[in-house]
């Protein structure tokens, strides 16, 4: 049994790259370059992925001993508690006992009329359409306003409120 070395794998593909015509060898050329990229790219890719995964794996490990590791330190703080019988200090105990009272002053209630124009008119009663938002401020301030769409004037009867 023979055994064959690198240099006889080299020299017969080689002999055989040779003996192609031109434009077998620029193809050939261009099929390894792009195995080569191809496999360059897979690669990469599986190298990031198997990083990710180490990544998200020492993360998910790390809360999950920080989890362990708080529940059981509250668990010892609570036990020491109960053995000694101290309270917690509890920062809503502090913040309840130094209360300052205000003391209000009465406001006087002063009666005014208001003229008040009511909100509720969000459509143009010829057409349908909805008034903007800029339309509605100028129905708001001057207690009419034309629709953008058909023109229409519309006014809106100001309420008196006697308050």
């Amino acid at each position: 049994m023979e055994i064959y070395s690198f240099e006889f794998y080299w020299s017969w593909f080689l002999e055989w790259f040779i003996n192609l015509p031109l434009v077998g060898q620029i193809l050939v050329v261009i099929g390894i370059t792009t195995v080569i990229i191809l496999s360059s790219i897979g690669l990469y890719y599986l190298l990031k992925g198997i990083g990710y995964l180490i990544y998200y794996l020492c993360k998910g490990i790390y809360f999950i001993l920080k989890g362990i590791a708080l529940g059981f330190y509250k668990l010892l703080i609570g036990i020491y508690h109960l053995i000694f019988g101290k309270q917690e200090a509890n920062d809503n105990e502090s913040d309840t006992s130094q209360e300052i009272e205000l003391q209000k002053e009465p406001v006087p209630l002063i009666q005014k009329s208001v003229e008040s124009i009511p909100s509720s008119i969000s459509f143009c009663p010829e057409c349908g359409i909805e008034f903007t938002d800029m339309a509605r401020r100028k129905m708001n301030e001057n207690g009419q306003v034309y629709c953008t769409y058909c023109g229409n004037k519309v006014e809106s009867k100001s309420i008196k409120i006697d308050g």
